[in-house]
């Protein structure tokens, strides 16, 4: 979970330009394409392969209502956590909060997001997850 201050003067929707750039950079990083395909029967181990289809409305969602607190935001991103990942798609999820009360001692005037991301583990391990950022 990641808060960030948006440059002064920064119009439009964060969803939007999140969604846009990694449109844009999708085929860098072959974990947002791939997704995991199960033996029949249980027999073998699932094998990565590519997705049909990549959905970033699926994968990269809005969360959150009106202004949130920085708690509230952690407490949003700690029941996402513990919900699983859809195996039917590539094993990755973005959720921006797009309206978050600043905390007191942060804010030099830009609006406050939080972008809080999640991949499982048998996608992106710590050293790939330094690359991918």
């Amino acid at each position: 979970l990641h808060l960030y201050e948006l440059p002064k003067g920064f119009r439009g929707s964060f969803h939007r330009a999140v969604r846009a750039h990694i449109a844009s950079r999708m085929h860098l990083a072959p974990i947002f394409s791939r997704r995991l395909a199960f033996m029949p029967l249980d027999l073998g181990h699932p094998a990565w392969v590519e997705a049909e289809a990549v959905d970033l409305d699926f994968h990269i969602r809005k969360a959150g209502g009106g202004e949130l607190t920085v708690r509230q935001v952690q407490a949003a991103a700690a029941r996402l956590h513990g919900q699983l990942i859809d195996r039917e798609h590539p094993l990755w999820e973005f959720h921006i909060f797009e309206r978050v009360k600043a905390p007191a001692g942060l804010g030099g005037g830009g609006r406050i997001v939080a972008f809080y991301s999640k991949i499982h583990h048998a996608a992106l391990d710590g050293k790939g997850g330094t690359v991918l950022a």
